[in-house]
C-alpha cells in the first residue's frame, strides 16, 4: 500500500510542478500575455479528461500497463515541455500531453489503491486523493527551490520529469512485492 502511494505522492508531483508555475513560463519563455493563462489550463483540463476517458477503456486491459504507460508519459512529456517551452503550439500540445499522461497514472493508481487495500478499499480510495495533495505540495515546493536557486522557468518541468522517475522507481519496487490475492487481482493484471 505505501508504495502504491508514493507513487501517486512523488509520480504526480512533476505535473503540479508544471502546473504551479504555468503562467510565469508562459509569459517569460513562451512570450505570451497573462490571457493565455486561462487557455493553458483550459488545455490542461481537456488533457485530464480525455486521459481519464483513456484510462477507463486501458485500466480494463491492464492496469499496471496502464499506470506505466502515465508514470513513463509524465516524465517524458515534462522534458519535452521543457524543450519547446518557446513555442506556443507545441507547449500548448506538451501541456495537453502531460495532462493526458496524469489522466492515465490518476485512475489507474486508484484502481491499484483499492485493490492493494484488499477489505479497506474505501481507505485505498480515499488515500488516492491524499497522495495527490501530496504530490500537489511537494511539485509546488521542489518547483520553487530550483527557480530560488535560478535554474530558470524551465527548471520546475525538468525537476517534475525527476519526480516521476522516482514515481516509477516506487512503482517498480511495487511490482517485486507478493502477488494480491485473487479477491485483489486487478492489482497486477
Amino acid at each position: 500500500m505505501w508504495l502504491n502511494l508514493l507513487i501517486g505522492a512523488i509520480g504526480f508531483g512533476g505535473m503540479f510542478a508544471l502546473v504551479t508555475y504555468i503562467g510565469p513560463v508562459l509569459q517569460h519563455v513562451t512570450g505570451l500575455g497573462p490571457g493565455a493563462v486561462p487557455v493553458a489550463m483550459l488545455v490542461l483540463g481537456l488533457g485530464g479528461f480525455a486521459g481519464t476517458a483513456a484510462a477507463g477503456r486501458l485500466v480494463g486491459r491492464s492496469v499496471t500497463r496502464t499506470l506505466a504507460a502515465g508514470i513513463v508519459g509524465t516524465g517524458v512529456m515534462l522534458v519535452v515541455f521543457a524543450a519547446v517551452a518557446s513555442w506556443a503550439v507545441p507547449a500548448m500540445v506538451a501541456i495537453f500531453l502531460v495532462s493526458f499522461a496524469t489522466g492515465l497514472l490518476v485512475v489507474a493508481l486508484q484502481i491499484r489503491l483499492m485493490a492493494v487495500a484488499g477489505t479497506a478499499r474505501t481507505l485505498g480510495a480515499a488515500s488516492n486523493h491524499a497522495a495527490l495533495n501530496l504530490a500537489n505540495a511537494l511539485g509546488a515546493w521542489v518547483g520553487g527551490l530550483v527557480l530560488d536557486a535560478g535554474w530558470g522557468w524551465r527548471a520546475p518541468s525538468l525537476v517534475g520529469a525527476g519526480l516521476s522517475t522516482l514515481g516509477l522507481v516506487a512503482f517498480l519496487a511495487s511490482l517485486r512485492e507478493p502477488a494480491p490475492s485473487p479477491t485483489r487481482n486487478c492489482a497486477r493484471n
